[in-house]
């Protein structure tokens, strides 16, 4: 049993009561944020030792969530993952729901991409690094400290994870020499050493960029040419291919994981005109 801490907390409503037949019982449902409760377990007598314990409150900055569409047969079973960008100070919140709206587990110091494991953990990107992070939020693998990791990464089938990364270069284009602020994939086998890796600056036409960006672009100021933008990567076992969204070209590329070459460029054509397929299916903004 379970009841609300306080004055004979068992003698009100009880916020868990169960019949236990094995030797553990997990509780998924009736405990609310921020309360203090108190639980007893009995056996053929009428009270047992009280134990007390308490749910944390819900952050400041989580948003509440109002369920709009409720239809049981079509959605999922299971949890929704998700995170929420924090501006100040500059975090990620990871969060998860259940198919009520209500929230189940949050990490205030969490980060994008939250990826459940098959041991119970997750992987996601947090202070531009892949990490292992339990549900209490404890670092148990972090990726090398020099990749620049953002937005995305993907773990493969055989415990390795490939993410994305952040480079800079110097780039002489139309007569100008600039900095250029580019993207690639790195894989990181399960202690941390680089085993792949692929750049955008190798692979890609420099002739191919977001004009508007580059036309409003400040030399001047302390960020780069923000040339690709990538913000997602998928690997793809079947065909030992990799996915990349590249936001500033408006385009997905597969990749062979082999040999690094393009498969395939699906999207805007651009100043190039190497898009294979999909020049009107999406575009950035």
């Amino acid at each position: 049993q379970v009841a609300e801490d306080g004055v004979d907390p068992f003698e009100g409503p009880l916020a868990v009561d169960t019949v236990v037949t094995t030797p553990y019982h997990i509780v998924t449902e009736g405990l609310v944020w921020g309360t203090s409760y108190v639980w007893r377990v009995w056996m053929d007598a009428p009270t047992g030792a009280e134990y007390h314990f308490s749910v944390i409150a819900v952050p400041e900055g989580v948003p509440a969530i109002t369920l709009e569409v409720d239809d049981p047969e079509r959605y999922q079973p299971g949890i929704t993952l998700f995170e929420k960008k924090i501006r100040n100070p500059p975090s990620h919140m990871s969060l998860a729901i259940d198919e009520n709206g209500d929230w189940v587990w949050l990490l205030e110091n969490g980060g994008t991409d939250p990826t459940p494991l098959a041991n119970g953990n997750f992987m996601m990107v947090r202070a531009h690094r892949i990490a292992e992070v339990t549900l209490d939020g404890e670092v148990l693998w972090e990726s090398p400290e020099e990749y620049n990791i953002h937005h995305d990464m993907s773990v493969m089938p055989n415990g390795n994870v490939v993410g994305v990364f952040g480079e800079t270069r110097e780039v002489e284009q139309n007569g100008e020499l600039w900095d250029w602020s580019g993207d690639g994939l790195v894989e990181f086998d399960q202690v941390a050493n680089v085993v792949w890796s692929w750049n955008a600056f190798d692979y890609l036409s420099l002739d191919d960029y977001d004009q508007y960006l580059y036309d409003n672009f400040d030399p001047e100021g302390d960020r780069g040419f923000d040339w690709t933008h990538a913000n997602g990567c998928w690997y793809d076992p079947e065909e030992d291919a990799l996915y990349m969204s590249i936001r500033h070209h408006s385009r997905v590329l597969k990749i062979d994981h082999a040999t690094g070459d393009i498969i395939w460029t699906m999207g805007f054509p651009m100043q190039s005109g190497e898009s294979d397929c999909g020049d009107d299916l999406f575009s950035w903004p």
